[in-house]
């Protein structure tokens, strides 16, 4: 296999490779990372000449060779990609719907002869995201964590994905939710420690405050869970743990809040405040729930 980049390679060098023949298989395949020249518009766009050479090589392909192209965004509209399309295969790789990837950990365990629970699958979806890559690696470090044999719960996600800065957040988002001062106050510089900016901290704390506000409001007027889903389009593990974070707020509270976490991002960015010191400040004060008082009604 040979691997091309169309940000340092020509066509010509990928062409040439395509035409040649296998020697230690039957088949010789040759991928292009083609980003730059399928995006359009950009300074790597293939010149009228390449694009009617890689015309001539798709007219008359060596039958021994498979040749990928694979691009992230590509222009539906350039010449380059009408030509590909015609005379290949197109095959798209999307991220799989949120809602999804619980059921893909469960059927990868299944096919490594293991169990996951769902509890511990959607756990882990959430820490992780859609990437299936990072995914497959995670799945992977837990089930060796829990020991052949074992099935998969919560806990082993929550021992082996720990270590990673998105969990930690996720530790100290549920600690200021459900009013765990103590934990709060020894998880967060944990999580400075492991470099994690005080602003993106900020930032997964105004981002939960608000959601958990949102929760809230809609629960009030009689939504369920999965018209929150749908509502929100946030992963379905964070709706079910948000609706039980959400009630134990009043939405004044929330409301409160969130207007600490503004206040506390407009004092680090002017200055007045020290970000570590600051973030520590609002940490305390949202878990305490000793938040200065709105004078405005909430809606």
């Amino acid at each position: 296999m040979q691997v091309f980049d169309s940000e340092e390679d020509r066509l010509q060098d990928v062409l040439e490779a395509a035409r040649q023949l296998p020697m230690f298989g039957p088949r010789r395949v040759v991928i292009v990372q083609a980003d730059a020249w399928l995006r359009g518009g950009g300074r790597g766009a293939l010149a009228e000449g390449e694009v009617d050479a890689l015309a001539a090589y798709a007219a008359d392909p060596v039958p021994s060779t498979t040749l990928a192209f694979a691009a992230s965004e590509p222009d539906r509209r350039l010449k380059v990609l009408k030509i590909l399309e015609k005379a290949g295969r197109v095959v798209r790789c999307a991220a799989p719907h949120p809602r999804a990837v619980p059921d893909w950990l469960l059927r990868r365990a299944a096919d490594r002869g293991r169990r996951i629970t769902r509890g511990a699958a959607q756990l882990l979806a959430a820490y992780v995201g859609s990437d299936l890559g990072r995914l497959d690696t995670e799945l992977a470090k837990v089930l060796d964590f829990a020991g052949a044999g074992k099935t998969v719960d919560e806990t082993h996600v929550r021992a082996v994905a720990s270590a990673g800065a998105t969990a930690r957040i996720f530790d100290l988002l549920d600690a200021v939710a459900e009013q765990r001062v103590a934990d709060a106050v020894r998880l967060l510089p944990r999580l400075l420690e492991t470099g994690e900016p005080p602003l993106r901290v900020l930032a997964a704390l105004t981002r939960q405050v608000r959601t958990l506000l949102q929760v809230r409001l809609l629960l009030d007027r009689g939504l369920d869970p999965e018209q929150l889903q749908q509502r929100l389009r946030v992963h379905p593990y964070v709706i079910r743990k948000s609706v039980q974070q959400a009630r134990r707020w009043e939405p004044r509270g929330l409301a409160e809040g969130l207007a600490a976490c503004v206040e506390t991002e407009t004092d680090i960015k002017t200055g007045r405040i020290d970000d570590e010191a600051a973030l520590d400040l609002l940490v305390t004060r949202l878990a305490a729930r000793e938040l200065p008082a709105l004078t405005r009604p909430i809606r």
